[in-house]
C-alpha cells in the first residue's frame, strides 16, 4: 500500500476549484465549485458532464477534455480516488467518460482541484503540469513519440500523469490515455483527442494529503462500515486473493468467456488461463488508498486483467498466457485499449477465416499499435465480423450466457460497455442478489437501478468493485460526514438518474439515439454451444420496458423496430 500523510489541511474552497486551461493561449481561469452544483452533480462523471453541457461545445475537434475528481478522494475514503475524463468520443461519437485509478485523481484532489478542463489546441506539442500553486506548460516536441514507460521516466517519482503513447501518434482508433503506466482512461479512443490537441500529457505534482472531515464521528463510522463490508464480501475477497482474473474460470465454466470472436466458449484450453494458475503467487498492488488491491505483478511486471486475458487471449484464439502478458505490456507501452485491440484483431481473424500462432499474434499486435495493420482502424473495418455496440467493441462477457448483460450493452450510453450496468454481478457472481441468466424478465427494472448506481459510483470517484460490498447508504453517510451536509442515499440515486437521462438526451442529439439500442445480429441468430440465440422479441419487449422506466415513453420505438429488422 502507498504511504501518505494523514489528516493534513488541503487548500479551500470546500468543494474544490475549477481550472479552465486554454492550450493555445496558455492561460488559466480559476473558479470555485459552488454547493448547488456539487449537490446536483457531485464530482467525476456528473460534474464533468454538467460542465460540458453548460459550455455546449460538442464538436469532436473542439470539445474540451475535462478531468473531474470524486468528492471523497481528498478525504482518503477507501477505493474512492478514481478520476473521470469526460468529453465526446471520436470513436463512438457519443458523450463519453472514462474512469481511471492510480494516483492521478488523488493528487488532483490533494491540490484542491475538483475539475480541470483543457480547451483549444496547443500550437506545439505540450505537457501541462499542475501543482497546488498553479498550472505551467512544457514544450514536449522531444518526447512527442515516446512510449509510456519513457514518459514515466521523464515525469519521475512523487507525481502522477495522464499521457498518450505512440498509438495516439499513429492515430490508432482505440488509442487511450494511460495513467501512471499501468492504469488507463481506456475506452473510446480518447488518446486521439490528446493527439489532435497537441497534448502529450498532464502531470500532477502534489503530495497525497488528506482533509479533515466536517463531522469526524459520522465520517469515521461510515468509512469503518465501508471497510468492514469490503472485507466481508466474497467477490471482493476473490479480487483481493487473485485479482480480476479470478473471473476466467467462472465465465469459462458458465459459457460466457468469448472465444474466436464470440463464436465459441467453454473450452478446456482456457483452464490454463485461470487465476489459480496465473496469479496465485503474484504480488498484490492497487490504486492509491484502496484496500482491495486487485492488480497483480510478478517480478515487478504488471499482469493482465480479466478483460485483457479474455480479449487478447481466447477471443483471438490465443491460450498461451505468456503471449497474452506480452501483448498486454505492448498495449500499455504504446497506450491502447486492450478490449478494443482484442475485439479488432478477433474481427480481422474471423473475416479471413484463420487465427494466428502466438508468435504471429504478437507481430500483429505490434503492427496494430504502430498503425501498420488494418485492425488499427477498429473492428468496424471488418463489416459483419465486428462485435460492437455504437462502434465500441464488446468486452469479455457473451450475452448469450447472461441475457441482462446484453440489455446493458444495448442501452449503454457510451456503447459496448459492461461498466454502465454490471449485470454480471447478479447473473454470474450472484451478488447482491441472484438473477436467472437466461431470461429478460425483471432485467429492465434492475438494470435501470444499476445504471443509476454506476453513474453515482463514477461521480463519487468510487471503484465499481467497492459496490460489491458497500452500498450507496454507506457512501452517502461518508459524504455527509466529510462535508457536513445531510446527503441521503436516495439523493445520490437521483443524481445518477439525472446523469443517465442527460447522456441519453445528448446522444440523441449526436445521432446515436434509440435506434442504436441493439446488439450485433449474430447474438440473435447464432447459438453458442448449449446456449440458444437471444430471443429477439423478448429482447425488444425488455428494451421497451426499460425505456418506459427511463421516462422515454414510446419515443424512438419505431426507429428501434426499424433498426432491429
Amino acid at each position: 500500500m502507498c504511504a501518505y500523510p494523514r489528516n493534513l489541511n488541503v487548500k479551500k474552497p470546500l468543494f474544490g476549484r475549477q481550472l479552465e486551461v486554454d492550450l493555445e493561449s496558455r492561460t488559466v481561469v480559476e473558479s470555485t465549485l459552488e454547493k448547488e452544483r456539487f449537490r446536483s452533480w457531485l464530482g467525476g462523471r456528473g460534474l464533468g458532464l454538467s460542465y460540458l453541457y453548460e459550455t455546449d461545445c460538442w464538436d469532436i475537434d473542439e470539445v474540451p477534455l475535462v478531468f473531474a475528481v470524486g468528492p471523497l478522494a481528498v478525504y482518503g475514503v477507501a477505493a474512492s480516488s478514481r478520476c473521470s475524463l469526460v468529453t465526446r468520443s471520436p470513436k463512438t461519437k457519443t458523450v463519453f467518460d472514462s474512469s481511471a485509478g492510480g494516483g492521478f485523481g488523488a493528487r488532483l484532489a490533494a491540490a484542491g482541484i475538483a475539475l480541470l478542463a483543457l480547451r483549444g489546441r496547443a500550437k506545439h506539442p505540450t505537457v501541462v503540469e499542475v501543482t497546488p500553486d498553479g498550472v505551467s506548460f512544457v514544450d514536449a516536441a522531444n518526447i512527442w513519440n515516446c512510449t509510456i514507460d519513457e514518459f514515466a521516466s521523464y515525469v519521475g517519482d512523487g507525481a502522477s500523469f495522464a499521457a498518450v503513447g505512440p498509438a495516439a501518434s499513429a492515430d490508432v482508433d482505440f488509442a487511450c490515455v494511460m495513467v501512471d503506466r499501468h492504469h488507463a482512461f481506456g475506452r473510446g479512443g480518447l488518446g486521439r483527442l490528446f493527439r489532435a490537441r497537441n497534448l502529450k500529457g498532464v502531470v500532477v505534482r502534489a503530495p497525497l494529503l488528506r482533509r479533515q472531515p466536517a463531522d469526524p464521528h459520522l465520517f469515521s463510522s461510515a468509512t469503518n462500515a465501508i471497510r468492514r463490508l469490503l472485507t466481508a464480501s466474497p467477490p471482493v475477497k476473490a479480487l483481493a486473493s487473485f485479482g480480476t482474473p479470478f473471473l476466467v474460470a467462472i465465465t469459462n465454466w458458465l459459457g460466457v468467456l468469448p472465444m474466436f470472436n464470440f463464436s465459441r466458449t467453454g473450452m478446456k484450453e482456457a483452464e490454463a488461463l485461470s487465476a489459480d494458475v496465473t496469479t496465485a503467487s503474484a504480488e498484490r498492488s492497487g490504486c492509491v488508498r484502496c484496500p482491495i488491491a486487485c492488480k497483480r505483478r510478478k517480478n515487478g511486471v504488471p499482469l493482465p486483467e480479466y478483460e485483457t486475458v479474455a480479449m487478447l487471449g481466447p477471443n483471438c484464439g490465443i491460450f498461451d498466457y505468456e503471449t497474452i502478458r506480452r501483448a498486454n505490456s505492448l498495449a500499455n507501452r504504446y497506450g491502447a485499449d486492450t478490449i478494443s485491440l482484442g475485439g479488432a484483431l478477433a474481427a480481422f481473424y474471423a473475416q479471413r477465416g484463420a487465427y494466428p500462432k502466438p508468435s504471429d499474434f504478437l507481430k500483429d499486435v505490434e503492427a496494430v499499435l504502430r498503425g501498420r495493420h488494418k485492425a488499427c482502424r477498429g473492428a468496424q473495418a471488418f463489416g459483419d465480423a465486428a462485435v460492437a455496440v455504437r462502434n465500441l467493441e464488446l468486452p469479455a462477457y457473451d450475452p448469450r450466457g447472461c441475457w441482462g448483460m446484453g440489455l446493458a450493452y444495448a442501452t449503454s450510453t457510451r456503447g459496448g460497455c459492461h461498466l454502465r450496468g454490471y449485470m454480471v454481478a447478479a447473473e454470474i457472481l450472484r451478488k447482491p442478489r441472484p438473477l436467472e441468466r437466461f431470461t429478460f424478465a425483471g432485467k429492465a427494472e434492475y438494470l435501470a437501478v444499476l445504471q443509476n448506481r454506476s453513474a453515482v459510483c463514477d461521480s463519487l470517484g468510487v471503484c465499481k468493485f467497492a459496490f460489491l460490498g458497500a452500498t450507496e447508504e454507506e457512501f452517502a453517510a461518508a459524504l455527509s460526514g466529510a462535508y457536513g451536509l445531510p446527503i441521503s442515499a436516495e439523493e445520490l440515486m437521483d443524481v445518477g438518474k439525472r446523469i443517465y437521462a442527460l447522456e441519453r438526451k445528448l446522444n440523441e442529439r449526436f445521432g446515436s439515439g434509440a435506434e442504436y439500442d441493439t446488439l450485433p445480429e449474430k447474438f440473435f441468430s447464432e447459438a453458442l454451444g448449449d446456449h440458444p440465440p437471444l430471443p429477439k422479441q423478448d429482447f425488444r419487449h425488455a428494451l421497451s420496458l426499460w425505456r418506459r422506466i427511463r421516462g422515454e415513453e414510446n419515443g424512438g420505438d419505431d426507429k428501434v423496430r426499424q433498426k432491429n429488422r
